[in-house]
């Protein structure tokens, strides 16, 4: 009962920090599925390998389960791009001789909004995420 699940999250997992992470180095050591299923059978796994794939699939699920924190830092780093304040000050020194402050304004918004596309969002999680879990994944404290 308990293999399913753990075969589930496991393979999903993997799935997740592949789609995260594609050039990572880091990979699944052995096939999980088939050696629980070999050793609940009583067939000849090596136990220290067993043992080895469920700590990496333990660190794997703490480290992308801990990435999520960073998703707060991504959205506040985009808002705080469009924060008014900031804006004006970019404006001034940047508007054109002939522009107003409030045109420029206006301008330098549009181009920041660009940047909160949620392509660029998306992207920007997923690097925040691989990042955060590679570094914990590399420390292996995860």
């Amino acid at each position: 009962m308990l293999a399913g699940p753990v075969i589930a999250l496991e393979t999903l997992a993997w799935r997740t920090w592949r789609s995260l992470a594609p050039e990572s180095e880091l990979r699944r050591l052995g096939e999980l599925q088939s050696d629980l299923a070999a050793y609940a059978r009583g067939d000849d796994v090596s136990r220290e390998g067993l043992v080895e794939d469920l700590a990496k699939f333990r660190q794997l699920m703490g480290s992308l389960l801990a990435s999520v924190s960073r998703a707060g830092d991504v959205a506040s780093a985009r808002l705080n791009a469009l924060d008014p304040v900031q804006i004006r000050g970019f404006s001034e020194s940047e508007k054109k001789w002939n522009e107003s402050v409030e045109a420029a304004c206006w301008r330098k918004y549009e181009q920041l909004y660009k940047e909160v596309d949620p392509s660029n969002i998306d992207g920007a999680l997923r690097q925040a995420f691989a990042e955060y879990a590679g570094g914990l994944l590399k420390v292996g404290h995860a």
